[in-house]
Formats: C-alpha cells, sequence, structure tokens
C-alpha cells in the first residue's frame, strides 16, 4: 500500500468535516469498475477508499469508482467524436485502445487528467493532462504524486490556471458537498 504517498497528500489537504478521523472508509466497487477498466492504479484506489471521491481546491475533480465508470467513459465517448473530426486535437490512444489514456479526473476549466496507459503494470502508469489545445503536460509518476507535486510548488502544470492551487491546505471536498469553481 502505497500510505506514506497518500499522507503527504493528505497532508497538503483539508477535510472539513471528514478532518475529525484520521480518515473514512468509502465503499468502493472496485470489482465493477476493473471489470472495464482493467486493475487500477493502488495508489488511486487507496486514496479514494480514505477520502472517497471530491474536489481537490474547488478545481480538480477526482473519480470515484462509480463515477469512474460514468464520468470517464462518458468523456470518452465525447473525445472520441472530436476526435473524428479534428484527430490533431486527441493523437493519443484512447481507452479501451491498446495502452489507450484512459481519465481519472477532470478540471472546472475543462482540462482532462488522464493516466498514459504504456506500461503493464498500472502502478508505473504516468500522468497526463490536457486542456483545451493540443498541449499536453506529462508527469513522471502517479495521481497521488502528481496531485502532491502540484500542490506543494514542486511541478508546475502548464495546462493548469496560475492561481491553482491556493494557500495550504486546500480543501478536499466530497462530490455532493462541493461548491462549483471559481477559476
Amino acid at each position: 500500500m502505497p500510505t506514506a504517498k497518500i499522507e503527504v497528500l493528505e497532508s497538503c489537504l483539508s477535510f472539513g468535516l471528514s478532518s475529525a478521523s484520521k480518515y473514512r472508509a468509502f465503499d468502493c466497487d472496485w470489482l465493477a469498475a476493473e471489470a472495464v477498466t482493467g486493475t487500477l492504479p493502488s495508489d488511486y484506489k487507496t486514496f479514494v477508499e480514505r477520502r472517497g471521491q471530491g474536489v481537490v481546491d474547488h478545481f480538480l475533480s477526482v473519480f470515484g469508482a462509480a463515477n469512474l465508470l460514468f464520468d470517464a467513459m462518458q468523456s470518452l465517448e465525447s473525445m472520441r467524436v472530436v476526435r473524428s473530426d479534428l484527430p490533431d486535437l486527441f493523437p493519443m490512444p484512447l481507452f479501451p485502445e491498446p495502452e489507450g489514456w484512459l481519465p481519472w479526473g477532470l478540471t472546472y476549466n475543462g482540462d482532462v487528467c488522464w493516466w498514459n496507459r504504456a506500461h503493464a503494470d498500472p502502478d508505473r502508469w504516468t500522468v497526463c493532462v490536457t486542456g483545451r489545445g493540443p498541449h499536453v503536460y506529462e508527469f513522471d509518476g502517479g495521481m497521488v504524486d502528481f496531485v502532491s507535486a502540484v500542490l506543494l510548488g514542486k511541478v508546475r502544470c502548464t495546462v493548469f490556471p496560475r492561481d491553482f492551487p491556493s494557500a495550504l491546505p486546500v480543501e478536499y471536498s466530497m462530490i455532493g458537498d462541493v461548491v462549483l469553481g471559481r477559476r
């Protein structure tokens, strides 16, 4: 379990009412999700099990197991339609194509956070972020490392706006308790 990495990320976040305990256990139907996606990265699954699907700093939405299936698949279908007319916008393979990129999150600006599934081991998948143009930001690490690095200022994701993130700790709001984006 990638607990130390998750604790680094959690140290950057405030959890409102859920911060009363170290973490909450969320029921995640990984069996159903992974029946569609194949095995998912353990850092992502552990974080979502501990904190649920939610939004980082009113901006970056992290899919949970159920909404990974719904939102990611819906986003992928929309991207395939766009790609049929504008192939340069999505030149990468899209899930379920071999090594197809799979979204794990969206921003309120319409940016997509992806796993680049070029490696057979999901724990070695890297993160890519696309915005409204052909620019792709690549990060050599997983979802938890990426979000931690962005929040700690170790990397600057050039797709994200300059005012993200705000001062630490930033809020992590569970989906359903979210005040929609301010950027």
